[in-house]
């Protein structure tokens, strides 16, 4: 453990400028060294860096963080929120990768905002899933789960959340030809 953690710790300093780069090799050592709380952090670091340049390699860190956040302990208080943040992740940008239907993992994401009152995340992951499903021609569902995401956002009350999500049930009102919806 003594030794993941060193080579984790001279990882950071041998090169501070290009940390973000290195951020998922970080988080692996720290994960080796039994440092749960800061391989989560770091391996949320390297998805955010890997977003708009890998975003298989970014879905794959939130993966990581996912797994590495539910091994801590259940009285962990900052278990919750760390199981919810990469999964949140994972279904908002579902869409990116061309997943499968069968592949959308937003039932667990919707059991633990609920659990956690954390409407945010549920909001921001539903983004994921709706654009998901009108990608695949799914339009009754995708204009169903487009007004609960609309009704969810409103419920919220967070004008720059709900402006910066809106765009995507609005589209897919407007696809199924709910112009005066949408």
């Amino acid at each position: 453990r003594v030794l993941f953690r060193s080579v984790a710790a001279a990882i950071e300093a041998r090169d501070p400028e290009l940390i973000d780069e290195k951020a998922a090799l970080i988080a692996d050592h720290l994960e080796a060294a039994g440092d749960l709380h800061a391989a989560f952090e770091w391996h949320m670091r390297a998805g955010s860096w890997s977003t708009h340049r890998d975003i298989t390699g970014a879905r794959m860190s939130w993966e990581r963080a996912a797994r590495v956040a539910d091994r801590l302990p259940a009285g962990d208080v900052h278990r919750m929120t760390m199981r919810i943040a990469p999964r949140t992740l994972l279904c908002a940008t579902i869409w990116r990768v061309s997943a499968s239907l069968d592949n959308i993992s937003f039932d667990e994401l919707r059991r633990l905002t609920t659990a956690a009152g954390d409407k945010r995340s549920l909001a921001i992951g539903m983004t994921g899933l709706v654009q998901l499903m009108q990608f695949y021609g799914e339009y009754t569902e995708a204009s169903r789960l487009a007004s609960r995401h609309v009704e969810l956002l409103d419920s919220i009350g967070d004008p720059e959340l709900t402006v910066g999500l809106l765009m995507v049930p609005m589209i897919v009102k407007w696809s199924v030809g709910a112009v005066t919806e949408a």
